[in-house]
């Protein structure tokens, strides 16, 4: 696969992961489908999986949850790989070239109040200072059912080979009752 495909599918992926985010994930939230960051992490692998269905098929792409990031031995709750049919390994992510990491977070009324900085400091001080990940776009995805004196974390920031996406709902107690979640991308 050419750097261009690589580079039209992570923006591929980016159209894709904001339309999950404000509809699908938004609705599903509002039905009452999620119990815990799995149940988030479950929904969103299932519409990615969904949504890129000829990427999947035409372009060997994978998504995979728990990847294991060998070069800092840290697991992403899901990535999107490029697998490079000349270097598979059966059963090992050899070959794989991680190209959008995706961490999350969900923050119920039973979690209790606690911080998404652990996932932020993970992407922001060892996802981009590994090689392994030198073509790859990040994304944040944090559900607190808790008001928050701000909507996102990291400053608006593209490096020179990624992104870092947030998509944030939080919770707003002036919103209508229907819907007190804040959803933001950013």
């Amino acid at each position: 696969m050419t750097d261009n495909r690589k580079k039209d599918i992570r923006n591929r992926i980016k159209e894709i992961v904001k339309h999950i985010w404000v509809n699908e994930i938004h609705d599903d939230y509002n039905n009452d489908i999620f119990l815990c960051e799995d149940t988030l992490k479950n929904v969103l692998y299932f519409y990615l999986r969904q949504y890129m269905k000829s990427e999947i098929e035409f372009d060997n792409i994978r998504i995979y949850t728990e990847y294991c990031v060998e070069d800092l031995n840290l697991w992403a709750d899901i990535a999107v790989v490029y697998l490079n049919e000349n270097k598979i390994i059966e059963y090992t992510q050899q070959g794989a070239e991680p190209i959008a990491i995706f961490e999350l977070k969900y923050k119920n009324r039973r979690d209790g109040r606690s911080s998404f900085l652990s996932d932020v400091n993970k992407v922001k001080n060892k996802y981009q200072m590994t090689n392994e990940l030198s073509k790859c776009d990040y994304y944040l995805c944090f559900i607190s059912e808790y008001e928050y004196d701000e909507k996102f974390f990291v400053d608006k920031s593209h490096k020179k080979n990624y992104w870092i996406t947030e998509l944030t709902a939080i919770w707003n107690t002036k919103n209508k009752e229907d819907d007190p979640l804040d959803w933001s991308y950013h």
